[in-house]
Parts: structure tokens; C-alpha cells; sequence
């Protein structure tokens, strides 16, 4: 498997390594909208694209591009009560041929059964929980990514049609306090965030590190190796427009900043990624072994 970190601006990261090659990140002028197509093999489009957390700001953008590129998507949402976080998915062109919407919970195995049914082939996995101020946050934040992450591990397993699972992982999984003046790769790791600090970067580095053991513990008892291959996308705070109309994460952090809700000038940066970049860097892992 491996890793791409992706920032839009920059000229394009490449990682190689042993027999893979990846770009990842556009144009940061790039635009895609429904009446627009990207040229993806229609080899791929037999069987449905499972997109995890279809009502977060990201997947919303990646069903849209697939839906657009001639893929049937099955999306998956925590509760089909909360139809207005996810009702702008069935807007898109070709939703109403091609999109299909199925509940889960992160935590419950079963509830994954009916997700990966029908030959599911690839398996973009972006659902994960985000609270600002959680009250348990081991319970709220880290489990829900960790055990989430180990029942799309064990379905995709458990499914011999799934071919490879791309992760929605993020930058902080690298490193929480970026060095101006040193070069970063997918050799590095975060070895600094904890439960008590920065625990929503401590629990992405937690589910990432468990996708990449459980493949290498799964090759190493077959001769063929994992049937599947793994990707993880590291975009940073991600912006963009928001399909539905709301608020994300991201957006609520810039928010903080536009409303002068922080009092006095902070001496602080971040990296940020077009959220249109970080689609096309989920979509190229998805077509590229």
C-alpha cells in the first residue's frame, strides 16, 4: 500500500515505492462540475463504488465526481432520520440511475453486511466522527475511528470481490507541528499527538497504522498476499464549496478567523487542500494498482 499526502498549490507530490507510482494533487484552477466527465475505465463501473460517510463534506463531493464519471455508488449514512445531512446526494446527475444509500454505524459489524453485498470491488472509506468538544473522547472519537476501520478491514476480507480499499486518512497523520525548513514523506509518522492532545489527529494516526498491519499480518500468512491493496490520502484542512449548503469542520475553522471570534493577531498557519484536489487524488488510488 501507500501513502499520498496531498496540498493544493504546490507543484505535485510523488511517492514511489517498490512497484507503486502515484501523483497526487491538481491544478489547484481545476473545476468539475455535473456536466463535466473525467475518463475512467468503464472496466470499473460494473460493480458499485461503497463510499463510507456519504453525508460528510468530502465523500459528498466524490460521489458526485463518480456519479459524473459513469459509476454506480453506494453511499453509506449513520441514520436515515438525518435525511437532510445527505438528501443533496439524490440531486446529482445520475443519481437517480446510479446512487445507492444504505445505513451503518462505524462500530456495529453487522451493519456492514448489506453495504458490501453485490460484488462490491472498491471501497472509499471516508466516514469518521468529528466533536469539537467531546464529552468522552475515548469513546466518542478514538473507537469509533479504530474499531470503524477494523470492520471495513475485515468485511473487505471477508469479500473476495473487493480489489482495494482507499482510506480518507489526513496530513496530521505525518506530523502535528510541520517544520518550515524539512521535507516530509510518507516514512514519517505523528509520534506526538495523544488522547490528551490533538486526540482527533491521535485517533486518524491509530486507524491508519491499523490498516496498514492488517494488511502486511495478512500477507504474511498467504502465499498470495492480502487480496486487497490499500491507499491513504493525507489532504490537510480541506475547503471548497459544500454540496449541501452547510458547514464542515474546515469551513467552521475559517469561520473562527473571518468572525473574529479569537481576540488579537495569532502567529499560526496551516496547510490547506481544494477539496476537488483531494478527490481526484481518492479517485486516482482507486483506478491505479
Amino acid at each position: 500500500g501507500f501513502r499520498v499526502w496531498v496540498k493544493t498549490g504546490r507543484p505535485p507530490l510523488i511517492f514511489q515505492q517498490k512497484s507503486f507510482s502515484f501523483v497526487g494533487g491538481v491544478s489547484p484552477m481545476a473545476d468539475f462540475s455535473n456536466d463535466q466527465t473525467m475518463e475512467i475505465s468503464s472496466a470499473l463501473s460494473a460493480s458499485p463504488v461503497l463510499v463510507t460517510g456519504g453525508s460528510g463534506f468530502l465523500a459528498g463531493h466524490i460521489i458526485q465526481r463518480l456519479l459524473s464519471a459513469g459509476y454506480r455508488v453506494r453511499a453509506t449514512v449513520q441514520s436515515f432520520r438525518e435525511s437532510d445531512k445527505f438528501a443533496h446526494l439524490t440531486k446529482f446527475k445520475g443519481a437517480l440511475q446510479r446512487l445507492e444509500i444504505v445505513e451503518t454505524q462505524l462500530q456495529n459489524r453487522e451493519s456492514w453486511t448489506a453495504a458490501f453485498k453485490d460484488g462490491v470491488e472498491f471501497v472509499i472509506h471516508t466516514a469518521c466522527p468529528y466533536l469539537s468538544t467531546p464529552e468522552d473522547t475515548q469513546k466518542q472519537i478514538i473507537d469509533p475511528m479504530v474499531e470503524g476501520m477494523q470492520n471495513i478491514l475485515d468485511q473487505c476480507l471477508d469479500h473476495p470481490s473487493v480489489k482495494k480499499l482507499v482510506i480518507t486518512s489526513c496530513a496530521v497523520t505525518v506530523c502535528d507541528t510541520f517544520e518550515q525548513d524539512r521535507e516530509y514523506s510518507e516514512r514519517d509518522w505523528n509520534e506526538t499527538s495523544s488522547i490528551e492532545r490533538r486526540a482527533h489527529a491521535y485517533g486518524k494516526v491509530l486507524a491508519e497504522k491499523k490498516a496498514f498491519d492488517f494488511v502486511k499480518a495478512i500477507a504474511s500468512t498467504r502465499s498470495k498476499g492480502c487480496p486487497f491493496k490499500v491507499a491513504a490520502i493525507l489532504p490537510s484542512v480541506m475547503l471548497g464549496p459544500h454540496l449541501s449548503g452547510g458547514i464542515s469542520y474546515s469551513h467552521e475553522l475559517l469561520l473562527i478567523f473571518i468572525e473574529n471570534r479569537i481576540r488579537g493577531i495569532l502567529n499560526c498557519n496551516f496547510y490547506v487542500t481544494d477539496v476537488r484536489d483531494a478527490v481526484t487524488a481518492h479517485i486516482n488510488a482507486l483506478e491505479n494498482s
